[in-house]
């Protein structure tokens, strides 16, 4: 909100990292409120939607509590929800579960709103994807950038057109 971010700036906070539950309509309105600051958005990748200390991969078998080294951290883990959907799990070596949103979020189709909006720091979490699709997601953003490109298939745009209720 406008207040969090003169609070912030007031310390001489010069970038602000925009929320992805914030709606096109909430993003335009802080970033014209604040015309001093750069603004960034999270565009691509998966969403971590909770963090939790206890370690889900327990469920599978006796636990050692040696969590750095840990096996069962080396292969995919995911919840799995009522309509079948798979939510990764990313587990630390300190044993905390990060849980991920079954669908990645994708807005490059929305870059150019977003950057006559005031955005101009895009950023693209890798962190569930290997090598190769780790550069495919900066091409497409690039390829969004300097031209455009479709909305793709299976992705979501997050809360960028339905606010969170």
């Amino acid at each position: 909100n406008v207040a969090s971010v003169n609070y912030f700036a007031n310390l001489g906070c010069k970038k602000i990292w925009l929320s992805p539950e914030l709606t096109f309509e909430q993003i335009s309105d802080l970033i014209s409120k604040s015309p001093d600051l750069s603004f960034g958005i999270f565009i691509m990748g998966p969403q971590e939607l909770m963090i939790m200390r206890h370690c889900v991969l327990m469920s599978e078998d006796e636990c050692s509590r040696k969590c750095n080294v840990c096996d069962r951290r080396k292969k995919p883990h995911y919840l799995l929800d009522r309509k079948g959907y798979e939510f990764p799990v990313v587990t630390t070596k300190k044993g905390n579960c990060h849980i991920y949103n079954s669908v990645s979020l994708d807005l490059c189709h929305c870059i150019h709103e977003l950057i006559d909006a005031g955005v101009d720091s895009f950023l693209i979490d890798t962190t569930l994807k290997d090598e190769d699709e780790a550069i495919q997601a900066v091409s497409r953003a690039s390829e969004a950038i300097e031209g455009s490109v479709e909305k793709s298939q299976n992705r979501t745009t997050g809360h960028l057109f339905r606010p969170v209720i």
